[in-house]
């Protein structure tokens, strides 16, 4: 350290010139030292050179993300930690038994029993939906507990029998709707879908519940379908006596200016066993029926005492059903002209037993011919609307 003031004082005013100046002491004297070359090159880093505007930059572009905290290190570091273990003992385990697996891995214990506590609850659940579906299947191993059906008498008078057909229209053609429609029965429309279940009940008859959703793409319109669909109605014991060769004779008692309609079946199969239907049906076009849109409903019910014309059990088979379609008119997504009718359809079919002797064959035969009607009918409306297409 120099004590000299003159000493301090040359050694700061050498300092501050422009041009640096190495000085070397030697017995109290300052010794001017050779000057190294200097260049005129100046440093951008140099501080002195540096502007405000270049400070400010510099400044900007310091890094600011938010460095980790102490937990947050360590909580990383435990992660990576337990990753390690993991691999550890996957190594140490490798081929063994699932119950020593769990045994040798401490980690993979909580683990285990966590998952199988969920499985556990998981099972639970799905045992009460299925008792649930069973109370449900057992509700409908009947027909008079089934959604589409309601107990219908008709008595001789001509005029009483038009007012129940017509009393009873407008209430049919809405349950047959919100039980298709409605929450639970709606799916979509887009997709083909089919569910069929026979059974036969305690007192022996042959019963059927089936549902659909049908799908007619590249179609007209929602009338063209209708009219493929009625035009099977009204044409149906002809169309059956082609089809399955079953000999079919259709009697209409009563139609009440196509709002309502009532019909006696009687078709004889190649057995020689004669099956009976009396049946009462209903037609709508709604221009808002399903969510503000237009849809046609159809719906049909047996007759369960008919004073004027009654069962003949003695001769016949008589066959029980509770029907219902509904038509809708879709669009495929970026196709605007691509229309698509879909045809939800719900049914119970009740074949009873008969009052005469058969053999296991004729009941066999009965059994499997419960839904050739429905494919009937699916095959007929197909033809209508292709006409040069390949029916599948």
């Amino acid at each position: 350290m120099l004590s000299n003031p003159y000493i301090g004082g040359l050694v700061t005013k050498l300092f501050r010139s422009d041009q640096p100046i190495i000085c070397r002491l030697v017995d109290g004297s300052l010794i001017k030292e050779p000057s190294m070359p200097t260049s005129t090159y100046v440093s951008p880093t140099r501080v002195d050179n540096l502007n405000t505007d270049a400070l400010k930059v510099r400044v900007f572009a310091v890094d600011k993300r938010r460095k980790p905290s102490h937990a947050e290190r360590k909580k990383k570091l435990e992660e990576e930690i337990r990753l390690l273990e993991s691999g550890v003992v996957v190594l140490k385990t490798r081929g063994l038994p699932p119950q020593l697996l769990l045994q040798k891995d401490p980690l993979l214990r909580p683990v285990a029993v966590e998952f199988s506590t969920l499985m556990y609850s998981i099972n639970t659940q799905q045992l009460r939906v299925a008792k649930m579906q069973s109370a449900l299947s057992q509700c409908l191993t009947d027909q008079q507990y089934y959604p589409l059906y309601s107990h219908i008498k008709l008595t001789k008078d001509w005029k009483e029998r038009r007012g129940t057909l017509l009393a009873m229209r407008d209430q049919k053609i809405r349950n047959a709707l919100n039980f298709v429609m409605g929450p639970g029965g709606i799916n979509d429309a887009m997709k083909k879908q089919s569910s069929q279940n026979q059974f036969e009940n305690e007192e022996g008859d042959l019963c059927c519940v089936l549902f659909d959703t049908i799908q007619f793409p590249g179609v007209k319109s929602l009338q063209q379908v209708y009219d493929a669909l009625s035009f099977y109605k009204n044409n149906m014991e002809i169309i059956i006596t082609e089809q399955l060769g079953h000999i079919t004779i259709r009697e209409d008692y009563d139609e009440v200016n196509e709002a309502a309609f009532h019909t006696r079946i009687l078709s004889t199969n190649e057995d020689g066993i004669t099956t009976e239907g009396n049946v009462v049906s209903f037609r709508a076009m709604l221009s808002d029926g399903y969510d503000g849109e237009p849809c046609a409903v159809m719906v049909g019910d047996s007759v369960d005492e008919d004073d004027k014309y009654p069962y003949l059990s003695h001769r016949y088979v008589r066959k029980d059903i509770s029907t219902a379609v509904v038509l809708t008119e879709n669009r495929n997504t970026g196709e605007k002209s691509d229309v698509v009718v879909t045809m939800r359809r719900a049914a119970f079919y009740k074949v009873r037993r008969p009052e005469f002797p058969v053999t296991f064959c004729e009941l066999e035969n009965l059994r499997d011919a419960t839904t050739q009607w429905s494919d009937v009918m699916l095959k007929t409306i197909r033809g209508i609307l292709y006409p040069t297409k390949t029916n599948n």
